[in-house]
């Protein structure tokens, strides 16, 4: 039968069918092979993400750059890579350069983890990938001996880069301490998160940022461990631009530094509850934080959800603050037991628990 004498043949219709198969990747390639029709509305969906691990980088970069050169219509379905390198079977450098060098039309999310030392070579392969023009987000994961190599892969940096996901370490070599990487001013970030960024002195403590994209414009920073990132003097001007901060609780953070912020999330453990609290009570009358997010909060025990509520009731600002937990609904009925204050006030809610809230996430979404 001619797929146009099927009523039910609309392409609307199939694209929105094919939507609700977007993570089953075997469903979708069944599905491509029903006709013609089908197989257009399942291509976006099979080829939106492409992810190459060292161990099958060898055999499927070749298939694929096969695929796309023979139907090159293809290769505007693809919008996010992830390209992971292990130290126990990397890839050759002509096979990573060959990716890093494909002319991808649509690409916006780049990832690259690389164990390894980062080498010069595959600096400069990564610099093509970058100079993509329609590239918003990008993470790299790498380590590091000289600053002059890690610099390299920014050289030729897209302007349309707003969000970085960075965590790179550099190795301990005093000469090299107190030497900064000279800032692309052509590239100001939205959005920055760091896990490790600096270089690590032997006395355990981080050095000024080794990002060399321009920070001073921030809205969005999520921050592990080192709480030194907000005293480095190149990040002093986005403290009064921040709308969200994402925190994992170790020591003290002045919140009163953010005049601007408007949510705030933390990752709170027992041990760190008092610290907690302590970071709370900095939140002036003044402030303009909206919403706080209790981060993966199923662990804590019944004292520590009480004394949360009491320190978040008594917080001195003259508009109602919601507080969310992330946890699923059977836990959240379980716990709202623990925040009689917050409760009564309808001030608390609950929320899923989001491990790619940083690439998700839209200052947009923000009601400012």
């Amino acid at each position: 039968m001619e797929e146009h004498a099927n009523p039910l043949n609309i392409p609307e219709l199939l694209e929105h069918c094919m939507g609700f198969l977007r993570d089953l990747a075997p469903d979708l390639k069944a599905s491509a092979l029903v006709s013609h029709s089908w197989a257009s509305a399942a291509q976006p969906h099979l080829f939106r993400e492409v992810a190459f691990g060292s161990s099958k980088m060898e055999r499927r970069w070749p298939r694929l750059d096969t695929i796309l050169n023979t139907s090159p219509h293809l290769i505007r379905h693809i919008h996010r890579l992830y390209i992971t390198c292990n130290i126990q079977s990397p890839p050759s450098i002509e096979m990573f350069a060959a990716i890093c060098n494909f002319p991808f039309t649509r690409l916006s999310h780049v990832s690259v983890s690389q164990e390894a030392t980062l080498s010069l070579p595959t600096a400069i392969a990564m610099q093509e990938l970058l100079s993509l023009p329609t590239l918003t987000h990008v993470k790299i994961e790498c380590h590091f001996t000289q600053p002059s190599i890690f610099r390299q892969i920014w050289d030729r940096c897209s302007p349309s880069v707003m969000h970085l996901d960075l965590s790179c370490t550099q190795a301990a070599i005093n000469s090299i301490l107190n030497h900064d990487i000279p800032v692309v001013s052509s590239v100001r970030l939205e959005s920055l998160q760091t896990a490790t960024i600096g270089i690590r002195t032997n006395r355990g403590g981080w050095t000024q940022t080794i990002c060399p994209l321009n920070i001073s414009g921030l809205k969005v920073l999520s921050i592990g461990p080192h709480k030194e990132i907000i005293r480095w003097q190149r990040m002093l001007p986005a403290l009064g631009t921040l709308l969200a901060l994402n925190l994992y609780i170790v020591d003290i953070v002045d919140l009163s530094l953010f005049p601007t912020l408007v949510l705030l999330r933390v990752f709170v453990s027992s041990t760190a509850l008092q610290t907690a609290l302590d970071i709370f009570s900095t939140i002036a009358p003044s402030s303009c934080i909206r919403k706080i997010v209790i981060m993966r909060s199923i662990f804590l025990a019944s004292d520590v959800y009480q004394q949360l509520d009491s320190g978040l009731s008594d917080l001195p600002i003259s508009y109602p603050l919601t507080v969310e937990l992330e946890m699923d609904n059977e836990d959240y009925n379980h716990v709202i037991q623990f925040f009689p204050r917050l409760s009564s006030r309808n001030l608390l809610r609950r929320t899923d628990v989001d491990l790619h809230w940083f690439e998700n996430f839209s200052v947009r979404s923000l009601s400012l």
